[in-house]
């Protein structure tokens, strides 16, 4: 048996649960034993609330205490996984920066599903735990293309997802025509980006509507009233958001964090079977590329076509709902990653 200690960066981080914790147990098929730790002080935590308008000679001595405490909370994980033969190290255990990691017990597999390079406080910090890693587990090509220069065991392993829990729901025609889009408040911005085709296409389409499912409402006044319908995220809502969807949307930047971002969200929507509209960046373009599962958008008009497409022919989008539901079964499905990372831990051993 291999014992694996995987240190997260907290309880309620996405990347925490759909990188490691819910592979947890499809690892014990391949007799790999995992044990997470994660930090009480999550790794994004901010100051407390208010500290952030107190003049920067007063807030200083607060923001320096606030991340000690969050490395002095990451001591006893890091000395305890001298008991295990393996560390799943979660990207860094302070963001930004290089702290304790030199200290765990090695090989450390360096798991990492976003360019956090281009996010670094201290300089060099990301190259530094690659250089100390045996292994890191990038979750797609330009990841792992950056990563490859800092160490020579870089291997793809894209961000899994459970298809017994997200599936396709059968359900009759629907008069509402719903566009849905998931995720954290953070990159509603990339929504905000499309608001106004968005808002043509409600005003054109009045059996349609925007179903958004995050953390916060989202700010889009160009979209009001039955046109738009907010749903605030949790766990328990998540698939059963999702298989309201007729059309799942992830509108992206095109720029280096956005070919970092690992097409989660694309994903989830193929996942329950429902057609996309993305845009073809990154990691996007690749998984568009597994077939006939949606459009990718770059324009208004190629945005509002693809919608309209979608609207006008449901019996051609159930079938590339259908073909992407098969797609992430055959590559991104949790069978599928928990079998590439226990080839992994077993090659660095």
């Amino acid at each position: 048996m291999i014992r694996v200690a995987a240190l997260t960066q907290g309880r309620f981080v996405p990347s925490a649960r759909y990188r490691v914790r819910q592979n947890i147990g499809k690892l014990k098929r391949y007799d790999i034993d995992v044990t997470e730790y994660f930090p009480f002080i999550s790794a994004y935590a901010k100051v407390p609330s208010g500290i952030d308008s107190w003049p920067g000679y007063a807030r200083l001595p607060f923001v320096a205490a606030w991340q000690g405490m969050k490395v002095l909370s990451r001591c006893s994980h890091v000395y305890g996984t001298g008991r295990y033969d393996v560390t799943w190290l979660q990207r860094e255990l302070l963001p930004g920066r290089m702290t304790l990691e030199k200290f765990l017990r090695q090989p450390v597999v360096f798991d990492v599903d976003d360019a956090i390079w281009l996010q670094e406080k201290d300089n060099g910090a990301i190259r530094r735990i690659a250089g100390i890693a045996g292994a890191v587990a990038a979750g797609n090509t330009y990841i792992a293309d950056w990563f490859s220069a800092y160490n020579k065991n870089v291997v793809i392993v894209p961000t899994g997802i459970d298809v017994d829990s997200f599936r396709p729901l059968e359900k009759s025609e629907n008069d509402i025509f719903t566009i849905g889009w998931v995720g954290t408040k953070i990159n509603q911005v990339y929504l905000k980006d499309i608001e106004a085709v968005l808002s043509r296409f409600m005003k054109k389409y009045g059996d349609a509507r925007l179903l958004v499912v995050s953390d916060q409402a989202p700010d889009l006044p160009g979209i009001r009233g039955r046109s738009i319908q907010f749903i605030p995220w949790s766990e328990s809502m998540e698939v059963q958001s999702i298989q309201m969807m007729d059309a799942g949307i992830m509108p992206l930047a095109d720029n280096e964090w956005t070919r970092g971002k690992c097409s989660f969200k694309m994903i989830q929507y193929m996942a329950c079977g429902i057609p996309v509209v993305v845009s073809p960046v990154g990691m996007n373009a690749e998984v568009l590329g597994r077939g006939d599962v949606g459009f990718g958008a770059r324009t208004d008009d190629e945005w509002f076509d693809a919608l309209e497409y979608l609207y006008h022919n449901r019996d051609a989008a159930r079938d590339m709902g259908k073909r992407g539901r098969a797609a992430v079964c055959a590559h991104f499905s949790t069978d599928t990653v928990s079998s590439a990372m226990a080839a992994l831990f077993g090659s660095v051993l």
